[in-house]
């Protein structure tokens, strides 16, 4: 609902609790006002829905954010050991030696240091 249907729904429980002010004491205009707008869906309820209904959906989107970080770590650690594997495998076939053997023994280092900092946390 836009402001001026906002404003046209208002103006007509005022202009109903007018007509019945002549009829009725203050007090039961006054009721049928609130009654009239919180049946209309207007005022403090409406609003603190729409903020509980933001709250869910930030959560939602929360949750799915850490869904797919989960599934992007995955898919990096299985990258990981199929990186891990081929180069074994190239290794126990001959086909890594020199420079690039030093280069995978200092990142299984580096990779085992890591991994104890990780565990002592």
């Amino acid at each position: 609902m836009n402001n001026e249907e906002l404003k046209k729904k208002i103006e007509n429980i005022v202009a109903m609790a007018i007509l019945e002010a002549e009829e009725l004491p203050f007090v039961e205009t006054a009721e049928y006002v609130a009654d009239a707008l919180i049946a209309a869906e207007i005022g403090d309820v409406k609003e603190a829905e729409a903020e509980a209904n933001r709250y869910e959906m930030l959560y939602k989107m929360q949750s799915r954010d850490m869904a797919l970080l989960e599934r992007k770590v995955h898919e990096a650690e299985h990258r990981a050991k199929v990186l891990g594997r081929t180069l074994a495998i190239m290794k126990g076939k001959g086909l890594i030696s020199g420079v690039v053997d030093d280069y995978i023994v200092q990142a299984e280092k580096e990779l085992a240091e890591e991994n104890s900092g990780k565990k002592k946390i």
